[in-house]
This record gives C-alpha cells, structure tokens and sequence, in this order.
C-alpha cells in the first residue's frame, strides 16, 4: 500500500519543518537528500539518497509514496530547476496522488511548477513571501558585535515564521483540501527589519545597532554568497519596492490549520539563542 510521504529539501529551514510536523502526525516519511552522510534526522524517518537537479539519481524514491513535498529550486543559489518535467513524469508513473511544490521566491514560473500544473497530480503550489528565519542570518554580529547590516532596513514585510509554512505543508500533504491553488502564505504582521531588530533586542536585552546597507554593499555580499546577476537584480527590487503581496497580511495560514499564525516575538522566543 502506497501510505509514504516524501520530502524533498529536508535538510533545509523548511523541509525540516515539515519533516516534523509530519511526525507529530504519525505519518512515515522518506527525506530526499543530496548527501544523507551529512544529515541527521530521527531514526524513524527512512533516508535516501538522490538529486530532483539529476533525474536518474531518483529513478525508484516515488514507489511506495502518496505524496510528496518537493521544490522549486537547487542548492543554495535558489537556482530554478530544469528537470521538473522529468521528475513529474516519475511521479505519475509511480501514481503518487499529491504534491506542493515551494517556489524559489524569484517571481518566475520554473520547470516544476508548470510541470506539475499541466499534470493529473493533485497540486498546491506555495508562494510565502518571506520568512522570519531570515534574521537567523543577523545572528553572528548580533552575538560578536551588537550590529545588523540589511538593505533597505525599513521595507514593510509580513514575514511568515517556518514552523508555520511547515505545518501549512504537511496539513497539504496529509489530507489535501487546496488542490490547483497557489497558495500567497503570510504572517500575522507587517515589521520592517528595524523593528524585527527592535524586538530581538528587547528579547535579549541588548542595545543593537541597525546599519542599512547600501546597494553596492548588499550586491557584494550577495556575491560572496553565489548569487547570479539575475537573481540580486530580483532581490534588490524586491527589497527597494516590496510587492503588496509581500506586506499584505492575509489568513492563509490562519484558514488551512484552524489558528493564527506565529508572530515575529513567537520566532524570536523559539530561537533567542542564536542571539546571545
């Protein structure tokens, strides 16, 4: 009996979360991942080796699968896919019933969305605008050196914490319900990273300073990050000029799991130590 799910993306802030929060729903889980050697996940959830960039590295992971979590993108330059035709094909092939894909937040329609779009699989397609765990990023100076450096350090952003995008996820993939929609996910509040800032101070009881990052120096470190021209050209004019859908709080979350959201304060609660 095909009762599986598989997660795509695990080792990464929002696979883990809905590898989790698939546990906590008795569910078996398959974790997809480019090197299993590297990571380490409870020893009821079964491993396997593969690559959604390279097909035939998951040629047989989708046989006793329901449904699965995959992505949009590859590795950590969010570079869309090119395959995701391909491992469609495979999916249908091996009659997996349900599928979310998570975009790679560049505004385009990859392979894998459309690929899954034009497919008989039942599929939700989830576009979060931004993620708490983005100040994650903040901790090392915040810890050495009492400073953030952002860009445009007063955009308005609904940030949506992980935990919350993880549940939405795994509620999908569970008992479905959100077939053929592409799903905007917010948080419950609109918070510039100065005022995120603000509030990891006050949680940790620290004067922080705030130094807003110039364009130049925001590319240069995305540079050193591995980022291509196209993808900082999109990430800068989403910074300078969010779209309304990136500070427009809706009730997505709110709607699909029966609760509000988590709000910024809930994040920081769940990660101050990171800060300290």
């Amino acid at each position: 009996m095909k009762n599986k799910v598989l997660v795509a993306g695990a080792s990464g802030t929002i696979g883990r979360e809905v590898v989790f929060e698939l546990l906590k729903m008795g569910q078996d889980v398959i974790v997809l991942t480019r090197n299993k050697e590297q990571r380490s996940f409870p020893a009821q959830v079964e491993i396997v080796e593969g690559d959604l960039s390279i097909p035939e590295t998951i040629v047989g992971v989708f046989t006793d699968v329901s449904a699965a979590h995959l992505i949009a993108f590859s590795g950590e330059t969010y570079t869309p896919l090119s395959s995701g035709y391909k491992v469609v094909e495979m999916m249908v092939a091996e009659n997996v019933e349900r599928v979310t894909v998570l975009w790679n937040g560049e505004g385009k329609t990859g392979t894998m969305e459309k690929a899954v779009m034009d497919s008989r699989l039942e599929w939700t397609i989830l576009q979060p605008q931004e993620y708490m765990a983005n100040a994650a990023g903040w901790a090392k100076n915040i810890r050495e050196r009492r400073v953030i450096e952002e860009p445009c350090v007063d955009r308005p952003t609904a940030a949506i914490h992980e935990n919350d995008l993880g549940a939405v996820i795994a509620q999908i993939l569970v008992y479905g319900g959100h077939a053929s929609k592409i799903l905007t996910l917010t948080g419950p509040q609109v918070l510039s990273p100065r005022k995120q800032a603000l509030a990891i101070s006050k949680a940790i009881e620290a004067n922080i300073t705030i130094r807003e990052l110039s364009e130049a120096e925001a590319r240069k470190r995305w540079a050193t990050w591995g980022l291509e021209q196209e993808t900082m050209d999109y990430l800068y004019a989403w910074y300078k000029n969010p779209p309304a859908e990136g500070y427009t709080v809706n009730q997505g979350v709110a709607s699909i799991l029966g609760r509000s959201p988590k709000t910024f304060h809930d994040w920081v609660k769940d990660n101050i130590q990171l800060f300290k």
